[in-house]
C-alpha cells in the first residue's frame, strides 16, 4: 500500500494499459492511411472509367462545340464564347452532394488565384436554380450555366461528376480530371 491508503497499480497492468493506448493510436493512424489510399484508388478508378466512356473530348484536341444556357435559361452560349482565351470548365450534377462542395471549393480557389487565373465556368446537369438553392449562403461568384441538351452526358459520354476540362488559349483540351473536389486540387488545375 502507498502512503495515501490506495493500492499501487502493478507494473504489468500499467504496461498493458500503455500498450493498449499505443495500439489504439496505431490503429487509428493506419485506418486514416488506409482510408486515404482507398479514396485515391477510388478516384483513379473513376478517372479510368470516365476515360473509357467519354466521347469527343480528348486531351490534345479542341473542346467540341456545345451550347449551354444561362442560369435563368434566357440566353444561349457556345462554350467557345465563354472560354475564348481558354479556361476551366467544371461539369457538375445538381443531385451530387460532392458537386455542391466542389463548386464552393472551386469558387474559393478562383478567388485566391486572383486575376491571373484562367476563366472558370460551371456547367450543370439539371436546373441551375436547384444548384443555386443548394449554394445559398455560400457567396458563389463563378458563372453557372445549364446543359439543357445533355450534351455532356449523352453526346460526350461524361458519366462522373464533378469532371474538369482545362483548355488552352486555342480551346484545346490540355487536361481532364474527375473527382476534383478540394480548393487545392482546383488551384493546381488552374495553375497548369
Amino acid at each position: 500500500m502507498q502512503a495515501n491508503g490506495r493500492k499501487a497499480i502493478p507494473l504489468y497492468v500499467a504496461a498493458i494499459v500503455a500498450l493498449a493506448a499505443v495500439g489504439v493510436w496505431l490503429g487509428s493512424t493506419l485506418g486514416r492511411h488506409q482510408a486515404d489510399a482507398a479514396a485515391e484508388s477510388n478516384r483513379a478508378e473513376r478517372q479510368a472509367f470516365m476515360e473509357k466512356t467519354m466521347r469527343e473530348i480528348e486531351v490534345g484536341k479542341p473542346f467540341p462545340d456545345a451550347t449551354v444556357w444561362s442560369a435563368d435559361g434566357s440566353q444561349a452560349y457556345r462554350i467557345a464564347e465563354l472560354t475564348p482565351t481558354g479556361g476551366l470548365i467544371v461539369y457538375v450534377s445538381i443531385g451530387c452532394p460532392r458537386c455542391i462542395d466542389a463548386v464552393e471549393a472551386l469558387n474559393q480557389a478562383r478567388q485566391s488565384a486572383g486575376p491571373q487565373a484562367p476563366p472558370v465556368i460551371v456547367v450543370t446537369a439539371g436546373d441551375p436554380a436547384g444548384l443555386a438553392g443548394a449554394l445559398d449562403n455560400r457567396d458563389i461568384t463563378i458563372p453557372i450555366y445549364q446543359d439543357t441538351e445533355d450534351a455532356f452526358t449523352r453526346r460526350f459520354g461524361v458519366t462522373t461528376t464533378p469532371t474538369c476540362f482545362l483548355l488552352d488559349g486555342r480551346g484545346v483540351v490540355t487536361k481532364v480530371a474527375t473527382a476534383v473536389e478540394s480548393s487545392t486540387d482546383f488551384a493546381e488545375m488552374m495553375s497548369n
